[in-house]
């Protein structure tokens, strides 16, 4: 009962409180404030974490491919507008098995390919047999946004009957987009 009464008195002192304070002003006055800015068009590229072979065997005679997705987001309502990608190139060896090259070691290296698909755009089947470089651009277009990003497929591909040595390789490209 005592809280109730504590409490009572405490939100009658608040607006008594309050009824001085608003009263003490003589007038108003208003300005507006303008807010503004400007949306840049900007793009994000998201390229699997990892891209992954299955375990090689040399003495196969078909080719390992492998499939990929990078996506291209864009700033909301580019419409129309053109995107390239292009993927870094190797600092390995080349092979006379592909453009690439994974690595094991100082000197041993496994050829492989990324390629184009078969189609621009998004979407586009695997297929193609376009490598996938420094120059070589997948285009496309269309409406992006955050929710809405376009997605090229990519196709990796390693050669049968390469003479290589047994264990673990590797190599890193970086994805990049051009708006």
């Amino acid at each position: 009962m005592l809280n109730r009464k504590l409490a009572i008195s405490a939100a009658l002192a608040m607006v008594a409180g309050l009824g001085i304070a608003s009263s003490s002003w003589a007038g108003q006055a208003t300005s507006d404030i303008t807010v503004s800015t400007n949306v840049i068009q900007k793009c994000t590229i998201s390229a699997p974490a990892t891209f992954i072979f299955t375990d090689y065997d040399p003495f196969s005679g078909s080719a390992d491919t492998q499939t990929g997705t990078i996506n291209v987001t864009c700033s909301r309502g580019s419409t129309g507008v053109n995107v390239g990608i292009t993927l870094g190139s190797n600092p390995g060896a080349a092979s006379t098995y592909g453009a690439r090259a994974m690595k094991n070691g100082t000197s041993n290296y496994l050829g492989y390919d990324i390629f184009q698909p078969s189609a621009a755009g998004s979407g586009g089947t695997c297929g193609g047999t376009t490598s996938w470089d420094t120059t070589a651009t997948v285009l496309g277009s269309g409406t992006f946004g955050v929710s809405a990003p376009l997605a090229f497929n990519m196709c990796g591909s390693i050669a049968p009957g390469q003479d290589v040595v047994q264990g673990a390789y590797s190599d890193i490209v970086q994805a990049q987009v051009n708006f």
